[in-house]
């Protein structure tokens, strides 16, 4: 098994399993496996374990809480042994003048659009798009169907709820949280949680 390459999905439901399918798709000579991820990596014996027969290690990260992913990565960095990688759904696509990061994931429908940027760690998941010269800054998570604008910027470990939508050249701060079916046409301050509406659910009278 030596020289066998290994990709690393920290997870292990959920997106870890959507993650999972795209690599089988698009990689090839890779042993990919989901593992959950926990504080204290190295001494880990079912980690230390998984490694010992690859000498070219990757990983990806398939949770959206922006802390757990970067504690995570900040772990992983201390294992120079483990390099961050992209998976790309063969059927999302890509401008060929976007820029796409070190540890991405990029789901089947989603799409970049020209001249955008993602940093490292982003996840854009299935049906979500980027416009045209948006920024999105390291660990930002789109969930399905998450929509932003042209010459946008999203802050650093931010989360796009679904079918949410961002108005061109909206800049919004680190670690927001734009819940599900919401639209932001201003620019946002660093830790803020917006919101459409509050549902409001009433008893029904039966007759």
């Amino acid at each position: 098994m030596i020289n066998k390459k290994l990709l690393i999905i920290f997870g292990l439901e959920s997106t870890a399993v959507e993650i999972e399918e795209a690599a089988h798709l698009s990689l090839t000579n890779y042993t990919v496996t989901k593992l959950l991820y926990s504080e204290g990596l190295q001494s880990n014996s079912h980690f230390k374990k998984l490694i010992e027969n690859f000498t070219d290690i990757s990983y990806i990260i398939s949770f959206t809480n922006a802390d757990l992913r970067f504690k995570c990565e900040t772990q992983v960095l201390s294992l120079p042994a483990l390099k961050p990688l992209s998976i790309i759904h063969p059927k999302s696509y890509i401008s060929t003048s976007a820029q796409i990061g070190a540890g991405c994931y990029i789901a089947a429908n989603a799409v970049v659009s020209s001249n955008a940027r993602l940093e490292n760690h982003v996840m854009v998941n299935f049906n979500a798009s980027i416009g045209h010269d948006a920024h999105i800054k390291k660990h930002v998570s789109l969930l399905p169907g998450a929509r932003v604008s042209g010459n946008t910027i999203i802050g650093e470990g931010s989360v796009l709820g679904s079918n949410s939508f961002i108005f061109q050249g909206c800049s919004i701060g680190r670690n927001n949280v734009i819940d599900a079916l919401t639209a932001i046409h201003k620019n946002m301050d660093d830790d803020m949680i917006s919101a459409a509406r509050v549902t409001k659910s009433f008893k029904q009278i039966k007759r």
